[in-house]
């Protein structure tokens, strides 16, 4: 014999999200969507990073344009179907110097039953979450946040093009960029979706 809840699944999620640290959570909370180094590939002809074994990272050029690119599925925790909905994309690497590098982030997101789309316009960054003082730093560089409003499904296709346009004007970083990973920040609102494709 089991139990029975007099409560909807939704207000069972939020229990447990709140249950995690005892402080109310109004519809979702983030998680890390990670495209780690193991996860990426590079172009084996032209755009090609050198790779740090040791370190287990890719060295961008500060010359050139290099380019990593990866591919993964949405999890069914995501939230969906929200106006104003937002993914923040992040480049995760090591800073041994003061200077900017030049990220540019290329994606497409395929849900299922949907026409593919093409690849989004090119955005750049700058931006850096801490200032560099001394030593090898681990910085988070971030992008504008992308609006997935318009996903409705708990399956979708991501595809990502993380560069570093070495030789742009902007790129004041002198030396190897030690790039160790790239993530979106998502919300998410329940431990998984009820139905198999929808939530």
């Amino acid at each position: 014999m089991g139990y029975t809840l007099n409560k909807t699944g939704t207000e069972v999620d939020e229990d447990l999200l709140e249950g995690l640290d005892n402080k109310p959570k109004s519809n979702y909370v983030w998680d890390d969507f990670s495209f780690p180094v193991n996860n990426l590939r590079v172009n084996p002809v032209t755009s090609k990073p050198d790779y740090n074994q040791d370190e287990i990272e890719f060295l961008f050029d500060d010359s050139t344009t290099e380019t990593v690119s990866g591919s993964r599925i949405t999890s069914h925790k995501f939230k969906t179907g929200v106006s104003g909905l937002e993914w923040r994309p992040h480049v995760h690497w090591i800073q041994e110097s003061s200077g900017d590098v030049v990220w540019q982030l290329q994606y497409k997101i395929h849900c299922i039953g949907d026409d593919e789309p093409s690849w989004s316009s090119p955005i750049t960054t700058t931006a850096k979450s801490r200032p560099y003082v001394s030593g090898a730093l681990h910085q988070i560089s971030s992008f504008a946040p992308i609006d997935v409003s318009s996903i409705d499904t708990t399956a979708c296709i991501v595809k990502v093009r993380v560069s570093r346009l070495g030789g742009d004007a902007a790129d004041t970083y002198v030396g190897d960029a030690r790039f160790d990973s790239f993530d979106f920040h998502v919300p998410i609102d329940q431990m998984g979706s009820r139905q198999e494709f929808i939530k």
